[in-house]
């Protein structure tokens, strides 16, 4: 965040020059606000509440909220559950909300969300509990609202855990707004969700290579026809982001070569289709051991030759 930030300055600059009233000094002062704006949050909310689990024992969860600029009012950012969550992170993930709305003209604030817990170690029913008492911390604080922080899924987060949200919301506070279903996005299509938002952040991927792979200058800089047809593509990731990249790369005509997930990888120069290894995967609960595939351990298939990497795990993974 330092750096980009850092990057930004002789725009900064730019945009003081035209302010002929204000001095070389003064210039400098108001850059130098600027930054120091742009690096703080505007609140941060942490939550600690007990949940039983199913054998009757009881855990203590931690959650947090950070809204980053509430320059424009609500503010949008997913809820992830993982064990790699803190404030620091929850933090920098706010931040870089701000900026990618900002750069799409999106009229949102950043804000982000997470709870410290790793879903596969907890049951469903224990999950439902975990997310409608993160939801009702909130929703007690007034930090989310359809007009304050709309949140949505993120990392290990679905449509399934937003309806426990809304529905936490619809029962409290939200009775008496008219608004209530505004609360998130990525909710189900039964409770106001719409159709595309599962497989939006994929295809996101996919339309922003398409448009990359477009470019022929750039193409025959490094030797590539321009387009997405018969591209190799290999994908680190293999979640809602991995497949339904993958899936959209398929329909343009590239071939996934590779496939790769927190348990190794797998290869297959002449092609693996996206159906049969989330078929595989919901089957085995592993990528590994697909039919016709070679298994790579590790990051192994970051090192394999590819037209195109995508990289749709977590953040952090090269």
């Amino acid at each position: 965040v330092n750096k980009a930030i850092k990057a930004l300055i002789p725009n900064f600059r730019k945009s003081m020059a035209e302010r002929i009233h204000l001095s070389e000094s003064e210039h400098a002062t108001r850059i130098s606000a600027i930054i120091k704006i742009m690096l703080a949050c505007n609140s941060i909310i942490k939550v600690n509440f007990p949940i039983k689990r199913d054998n009757g024992e009881y855990n203590i969860i931690e959650g947090f909220r950070v809204h980053h600029c509430t320059h424009r009012m609500p503010t949008k950012g997913g809820i992830r559950f993982s064990t790699e969550v803190n404030a620091d992170e929850v933090k920098a993930l706010a931040a870089l909300m701000t900026w990618k709305c900002a750069c799409l003209s999106v009229p949102f604030g950043g804000a982000k969300g997470g709870v410290a817990i790793d879903p596969k170690t907890f049951s469903e029913g224990e999950l439902e509990r975990i997310t409608r008492r993160y939801a009702l911390e909130l929703i007690k604080k007034n930090v989310v609202a359809p007009g304050i922080d709309v949140p949505a899924p993120d990392v290990n987060t679905s449509p399934r855990e937003m309806s426990w949200f809304v529905d936490t919301y619809f029962k409290t506070l939200g009775v008496s707004n008219i608004n209530a279903s505004g609360i998130i996005t990525g909710k189900p299509l039964y409770m106001g969700g719409i159709n595309g938002r599962l497989s939006a952040t994929g295809r996101g991927c996919w339309v922003a290579s398409e448009y990359f792979m477009a470019q022929k200058p750039l193409m025959d800089e490094i030797g590539l026809t321009p387009g997405l047809k018969d591209k190799t593509v290999i994908i680190q990731g293999f979640g809602n982001v991995g497949y339904h990249s993958a899936r959209y790369f398929e329909q343009a005509g590239s071939k996934i070569i590779g496939i790769m997930d927190v348990e190794g990888g797998v290869f297959n120069e002449n092609g693996i289709k996206s159906i049969d290894a989330i078929t595989h995967r919901m089957k085995t609960k592993s990528l590994l051991g697909l039919a016709g595939c070679k298994d790579v351990p590790g990051n192994g298939l970051l090192f394999e030759k590819c037209d195109i990497l995508t990289p749709a795990a977590q953040e952090n993974k090269f």
